[in-house]
């Protein structure tokens, strides 16, 4: 499930809506955020948001078979790969001059999201 409720209610945002923007098309974006819409899981799978959908019970394992699978690859072609396919976003996150101003709180939010996609 997912939702930008409680950014959108307390405050004009830390920036994570932006990202519905670069994640699903800015229409649908902008109108998760504004209405603060929540997203399930067969909706994420069809916005492209998530790739699958698992059970509960057998997330943990498949998120160690897809682990597996991506350990198993040379360590240059992992790294860049990843490189290349976060390339964009990471762009997108680190355009970020304007929030900064808006929303001091943003520094803090963009190195954790920096961290996570490095």
């Amino acid at each position: 499930m997912f939702q930008d409720k409680p950014h959108f209610a307390f405050s004009i945002g830390d920036g994570i809506g932006s990202l519905w923007l670069a994640v699903i098309d800015p229409i649908r974006g902008r109108t998760c955020v504004l209405l603060q819409q929540i997203i399930d899981a067969k909706e994420a799978r069809e916005l492209c948001v998530v790739s699958e959908i698992v059970p509960r019970d057998r997330l943990l394992s498949r998120a160690h078979e897809i682990a597996d699978q991506i350990t198993k690859l040379p360590p240059l072609t992992a790294s860049y790969t990843r490189l290349v396919l976060t390339q964009k976003l990471r762009a997108y996150v680190d355009d970020t001059d304007w929030r900064w101003k808006v929303c001091p709180l943003w520094r803090d939010f963009h190195a954790a999201v920096i961290n996570c996609i490095s």
